[in-house]
């Protein structure tokens, strides 16, 4: 239960949902979107989050469907984190969600809810930076569709009144051999000290990276660095500067752990691909 009361609303289209936002917001409503709801439900208990309506976009199809055809596999924002495991046609996404949480809890996280949250690890974002995916954002105006690498800094670059209604990945980057490792602290379930996706095709490594520093990343410097090495000629210690923030230092784990674990985990990619 929450303390305070708030307005609901469920509409059924992309547009009465965009509508509805617009008029809460004319009426100087505070009003929010969700779809799963875990992090809306817990932060908005503990008092960090506000809000006097909650527009609920579960009942949207197109937030709901999952539509591969020939040249692309489209997934809608509301599938469940177990939902888009279970479609295998996207097996980098498919292992990076399925470490998130745990089963139950995956039933009720949403991709779009994972990737647009406000905690900062939003690991279901990874692979879609390494596959030129593209996202698809409703408003008042309709439906844009963006690249991720345009949409993406840091997080979702959402407008007020915006919601993402779904992703698409072209097939060809889809089916890249793909590797996903996650360091936890303590139990499996834990948030991640480092989560890392990582591709490899006719142009090298490829890498996305959460639970390293306060955001997720993909590093195209660090990226043409471990490219560019030949055999073991490569300083470890020197990659920290391609980064692009500082290593998280906080109650999970001291900044120095981080790095341990990051380091020993990009040694083992390189051995993966033939690179060290």
């Amino acid at each position: 239960m929450l303390s305070f009361d708030f307005e609901y609303y469920r509409p059924d289209t992309i547009e009465e949902a965009a509508e509805i936002y617009k008029e809460l917001k004319r009426m100087e409503k505070q009003p929010l979107y969700f779809s799963g709801g875990t992090e809306v439900v817990s932060m908005a208990r503990k008092g960090v989050l506000k809000f006097n309506a909650l527009i609920d976009l579960k009942n949207i199809k197109e937030m709901r469907d999952y539509v591969p055809n020939e040249e692309e596999i489209y997934f809608g924002a509301n599938m469940t984190l177990n939902e888009v495991t279970e479609q295998e046609s996207f097996l980098l996404l498919s292992r990076v969600v399925e470490t998130i949480a745990d089963h139950t809890v995956r039933n009720r996280i949403t991709l779009g809810g994972n990737i647009c949250g406000r905690l900062g690890y939003r690991e279901a974002v990874l692979p879609f930076l390494l596959v030129d995916a593209e996202v698809c954002i409703a408003g008042a105006e309709g439906v844009k569709t963006l690249s991720m690498e345009a949409a993406f800094d840091k997080r979702l670059m959402l407008s007020s009144g915006e919601f993402v209604t779904g992703f698409k990945v072209k097939k060809s980057g889809s089916s890249l051999d793909g590797s996903s490792i996650r360091k936890v602290r303590t139990a499996d379930v834990d948030y991640p000290l480092l989560q890392i996706a990582a591709m490899k095709d006719e142009r090298g490594i490829k890498l996305a990276i959460s639970g390293l520093c306060p955001y997720p990343f993909r590093s195209k410097a660090l990226e043409q660095y471990l490219n560019d090495v030949e055999g073991s000629d490569w300083d470890i210690k020197g990659i920290y500067k391609l980064l692009p923030a500082a290593v998280k230092d906080d109650h999970i784990a001291s900044s120095e752990y981080r790095k341990a674990v990051f380091e020993k985990s990009i040694e083992k990619l390189m051995r993966k691909w033939g690179e060290a």
